[in-house]
């Protein structure tokens, strides 16, 4: 079940909501916990109800491990033991296993096959739903329980409630418990309030024009130089950039999406998305895509290197290049390889991933040498090494992408397919306008001229949502 079907806008939303705010209505915040919690299970398990007994140990694990470093918290020790190091070893361990497993064991297999002749048969996995997704956040939790940075000890309905919130449970945004759980025991959100209902069909209705009207709509183009056999230039040049625009509407139209149901249940989601296409160099686009991958990345893999590195070199004095490789090349490379990597098992994942992470240095490189690009050429260059990066991310195979980068310098092409350039450049317009979502939830007032346009975009998107298809991001 997916936010753009028939079924989840006029069976599942609206019954989940009138079911958690009767209860709010009736003075039951505890019982609108279990209807909340209910609901998302509920919409989880109907993607692979065998799915969800492993889901829920997973989430009792976590919790249990966490539990015992809050309670060393809250009983006022600061000293660590050794027993804590292993339970926090225990817990990543078996995170990652589980998301190896599903996720990466395929793919490790079928290489192993290929390098050393090995003979592993291994059936089709089906991936849980949402799995990188709730396994970093699970694994960020336990961080923040270890290192005291969860103050209260956190029940299990209310980190089952995280965990399983399912706005976010397809494709993030990947929440901190800060972020979330100290909201389902806020007093000023446990009543129905107008202005968010208001303000959540409004987001949500944008997001589903952004996804189904746009997204959608640059489907067929995107789809050009990754299904045909012909890669000419003109046919090449418009399915990438128009695939570049699809994932764009698609991942933050999902966003706007869970953003609005999260905010008609009276929660607000952080922002995952800030414009990217607005970026002037490919470190302002890490800053405002996919934002929360990005925040988390950094903490876990770039800071603990570059702190190490800073270490080393407090007590040697290293040279300047040494000193930038260490500090700053290997952290990024190493980040952006694990990121790379995180979004799928195959050799295209990783060369995405060493793409950006060869960007951001050569950028950094630039940046100390104290030059500075011009805006105009500044934003094309950023846009157009985001566009081919994505050519890695989107390709089945290196083969396929090989082709693709081939055809972008091969200069010929059917003088047709220009038309389909309209279609691309009012997507890029959009994309590129001033206020985003989060400006327009700002400003949101519900009058009716908000009314009139959500209504509007809710009626075009019903209108083509028999076209209906997975969320981009959905498979990660």
């Amino acid at each position: 079940m997916l936010f753009n079907d028939y079924y989840f806008i006029f069976w599942f939303l609206p019954l989940s909501l009138l079911a958690y705010h009767t209860a709010l209505g009736m003075g039951r915040g505890g019982l609108a916990k279990w209807v909340l919690l209910g609901s998302s299970l509920l919409f989880y398990s109907m993607w692979k109800f065998a799915f969800l007994p492993q889901f829920l140990l997973s989430i009792l694990c976590n919790h249990l491990i966490a539990a015992q470093f809050q309670s060393r918290q809250s009983s006022g020790s600061l000293h660590r033991g050794h027993g804590e190091r292993f339970l926090l070893w225990l817990g990543m361990v078996g995170n990652l296993a589980f998301l190896f497993y599903y996720k990466y064991l395929t793919f490790f297999a079928s290489q192993s096959n290929l390098l050393f002749g090995t003979d592993f048969v291994l059936e089709k996995i089906v991936m849980p739903l949402g799995i990188s997704f709730f396994t970093f956040m699970q694994i960020s939790y336990l961080f923040e329980s270890y290192q005291g940075r969860v103050k209260t000890r956190t029940s299990l309905l209310d980190y089952a409630q995280f965990i399983t919130f399912f706005p976010h449970l397809i494709a993030g945004p990947i929440i901190l418990h800060k972020e979330l759980i100290p909201q389902f025991n806020d007093p000023a959100r446990m009543r129905t309030i107008p202005r968010n209902m208001a303000l959540g069909l409004f987001l949500f209705a944008l997001g589903l024009f952004k996804k189904v009207v746009i997204a959608d709509s640059l489907a067929e183009n995107a789809e050009l130089p990754f299904d045909r056999a012909a890669y000419d230039g003109v046919r090449v040049w418009i399915g990438v950039l128009s695939y570049t625009l699809q994932l764009y509407f698609d991942f933050s139209g999902y966003m706007d999406m869970a953003t609005g149901i999260a905010r008609m249940f009276n929660f607000e989601l952080p922002v995952n998305f800030d414009s990217p296409f607005r970026a002037r160099s490919i470190s302002e686009f890490w800053r405002r895509w996919h934002i929360t991958m990005t925040r988390f990345f950094m903490s876990y893999i770039f800071m603990p290197i570059a702190m190490r590195a800073a270490r080393r070199h407090a007590v040697s004095t290293p040279g300047k290049l040494r000193r930038f490789i260490e500090a700053t090349a290997v952290p990024i490379l190493a980040t952006f390889l694990l990121a790379g990597i995180w979004h799928g098992a195959g050799w295209n994942f990783l060369v995405f991933g060493l793409w950006h992470g060869f960007g951001l240095v050569v950028h950094r490189l630039w940046e100390s040498s104290g030059h500075r690009m011009p805006g105009a050429p500044a934003w094309l260059l950023t846009f157009l090494f985001v566009a081919v990066g994505f050519v890695f991310f989107r390709s089945m195979n290196m083969e396929i992408a090989e082709h693709v980068l081939t055809g972008l310098f091969t200069f010929n092409g059917d003088p047709a397919e220009w038309r389909r350039l309209p279609l691309m450049a009012l997507a890029l317009g959009l994309a590129l306008l001033p206020r985003n979502s989060q400006m327009l939830a700002r400003s949101f007032e519900p009058n009716w001229r908000f009314f009139v346009w959500t209504i509007t975009a809710i009626m075009l998107a019903l209108a083509l949502i028999d076209r209906q298809a997975a969320f981009l991001y959905w498979q990660f």
